[in-house]
C-alpha cells in the first residue's frame, strides 16, 4: 500500500505569516533554517514509503536503503530559546498524517518499557528485539521529530545507535533538535567509548545544522515584566503560570531527573529548559552546592514557589537558598519566584546575616533587565 501526503501549510508560509502578524521578529539565521525544514517538507511530498499493517516488517530495510529517494534527515543544535521546537512543529504540522512528534525522554521511555515487555515474553527469542520495538513504536510513520536530545542516562546512550541505525534501514526520516552538537552528547559519560558509533551515524545520516543565534527569544518574552512576586496569593500563582505558559509556549507539565554522583534528583515539574519547584522541593531537602549548580546548568529558568518569611528556627533551610541562589546566579538562571515577604524580609535570623546581604543583592540584581540579557552558561 502506497501512502502520499496530503499537504498543508508549508513551513515557509507559516514563519512568513508569523513574521507578517509581528509575532516573530524576522531573523536572517531562522530564515535560511526555515528554508532547509522547508525543502525537507517538499522531499517528503516526492518520497513514497511503503507501509505494511501486519507489523511483518522484514522486507523494509531492503526497500529504504535501496530506495534512492530518501530525503536527507535533520540534527539541528544550539542555543535554547532559538526556535527549534517551534521550527519542528511547523514541520509536523504540515506533514500530520505521517509524522510523530516525541519527547526524547519520552521516546527512550517507551522503547525501554517495550525491550521490558519483549524480554519477559514469548518474543525474547528474538536475536535483536531492539529492531522489533522500533518497528512497532514507528508504524505507518515516516518522519519521526525527536525534540531536546541529551543523553544523560547510560541505559539510553548503550541503545540509542541501534535505535537510529533501524530507523535509517527501514526508510525512516528523523528531524532531531538538541542543545549539544552531536559530539558533545553524552561527554564525560560513563562507557563512552561504546557511545561514539552513534556520533559517526548521525554525522554519516543527518545533516547537522549549528542554529547559531545568540539571542534567546523565549527570555525576551520576560525581560521588562515581573518576575519577584510577594505576598504569595491568588495573583502571584496566576502570574507565575502565565510566565510559565510564556517560557515553555504552554508546554504540559512533565516531570524530569538530573544524575549527580550516583544519585537522581527529580525535577517535579520541567519543559523546554525551564524547571519549577516548591521552595520545601528545592531547600528542605538534603541538597547541596553541587546538586544546585547541576539543576542551574540544565535548566535557563528556575521557578520557585512558596518561599516563606525565614528566621532563626528555619537557618537550616536558609543556608540552602543562599547556596541555591549563587549557583543560579553564577550560571546566569533566570529566577522565577513568590514569596512571603519582600526581599530584604526573607530571612530575619542572625546566623546568616551576613551571607544573606549577598543574596538579598544577587535576588535584586537578578530582576534587572540587563541579567535578564545575559547568556546562561553550561559551563
Amino acid at each position: 500500500m502506497k501512502q502520499s501526503l496530503r499537504m498543508m501549510t508549508s513551513p515557509l508560509i507559516s514563519y512568513k505569516s508569523l513574521i507578517e502578524k509581528n509575532v516573530l521578529i524576522h531573523d536572517k539565521i531562522q530564515e535560511n533554517f526555515i528554508k532547509s525544514i522547508d525543502t525537507l517538507y517538499k522531499d517528503l511530498a516526492e518520497y513514497q514509503h511503503e507501509f505494511n499493517k501486519s507489523f511483518n516488517w522484514k522486507w523494509l530495510p531492503t526497500f529504504g536503503l535501496k530506495n534512492k529517494n530518501i530525503p536527507k534527515s535533520i540534527y539541528t543544535y544550539g542555543g535554547v530559546g532559538i526556535g527549534k521546537t517551534m521550527f519542528m512543529d511547523m514541520l509536523v504540522k504540515s506533514v500530520p498524517e505521517i509524522s510523530l512528534r516525541v519527547h526524547f525522554h519520552e521516546l527512550m521511555r517507551d522503547i525501554h518499557l517495550e525491550l521490558y515487555k519483549f524480554r519477559k515474553g514469548s518474543s525474547r527469542s528474538f536475536k535483536d528485539p531492539i529492531n522489533k520495538v522500533v518497528d512497532k513504536i514507528f508504524s505507518k510513520k515516516v518522519l519521526v521529530c525527536i525534540d531536546e536530545m541529551e543523553i544523560r542516562d547510560i541505559a539510553d546512550a548503550m541503545i540509542i545507535n541501534k535505535v537510529f541505525k533501524r530507523m535509517f534501514e527501514i526508510g525512516l526520516v528523523v528531524f532531531t533538535t538538541s542543545n549539544r552538537s552531536p559530539s558533545e552528547l553524552y561527554k564525560d559519560g560513563l562507557q563512552r567509548e561504546k557511545f561514539l558509533p552513534f556520533i559517526s551515524l548521525v554525522n554519516k545520516k543527518m545533516r547537522v545544522i549549528n542554529l547559531n543565534i545568540p539571542r534567546d527569544y523565549r527570555r525576551g518574552r520576560i525581560i521588562g515584566k515581573k518576575i519577584f512576586f510577594t505576598p504569595i496569593d491568588a495573583y502571584s500563582v496566576k502570574s507565575i503560570d502565565e510566565i510559565w505558559n510564556k517560557l515553555t509556549d504552554t508546554a504540559p507539565y512533565k516531570s524530569d531527573f538530573l544524575e549527580v554522583s550516583g544519585r537522581k534528583i527529580r525535577i517535579p515539574i520541567s519543559a523546554h529548559k525551564v524547571a519549577k519547584f516548591t521552595f520545601d522541593e528545592l531547600c528542605n531537602q538534603p541538597l547541596g552546592a553541587h546538586d544546585y549548580l547541576q539543576i542551574a546548568s540544565n535548566y535557563t529558568t528556575v521557578i520557585v514557589e512558596g518561599i516563606p518569611s525565614m528566621n532563626v528556627e528555619q537557618r537550616n533551610a536558609a543556608r540552602r537558598f543562599v547556596v541555591l541562589v549563587d549557583a543560579l546566579y553564577e550560571k546566569k538562571c533566570v529566577l522565577i519566584c513568590s514569596s512571603a515577604s519582600v526581599v530584604e524580609k526573607i530571612y530575619t535570623g542572625s546566623d546568616w546575616e551576613f551571607e544573606f546581604q549577598r543574596t538579598i543583592s544577587r535576588l535584586v540584581e537578578m530582576q534587572s533587565n540587563d541579567y535578564l540579557r545575559q547568556k546562561h552558561s553550561i559551563f
